[in-house]
């Protein structure tokens, strides 16, 4: 079965989104808690947003009448 294109971008934002290693960040985090006595043993950074094509669909003020896949309902934290 062929994959949609919402599909195949989410497998390829799964494959981006691969754990990477933030040493400066890292770095920065144990320096500032050392400043307030504070040992880091473990950090973890997480960073959220939307893909450009994702960020169009989102700002998209016509759906129904445009070309946009608006079935992939994106995730909002309440606030």
């Amino acid at each position: 079965m062929d994959k949609t294109p919402s599909q195949e971008m989410l497998a390829h934002a799964e494959k981006l989104c691969a754990q990477r290693g933030a040493e400066g960040v890292e770095d920065i985090m144990h320096t500032l808690a050392a400043r307030m006595g504070f040992a880091l043993r473990h950090n973890v950074i997480e960073a959220h947003g939307l893909c450009a094509g994702c960020v169009e669909v989102e700002a998209c003020s016509t759906p129904g009448h445009c070309q946009h896949d608006h079935t992939i309902q994106l995730k909002k934290k309440a606030r």
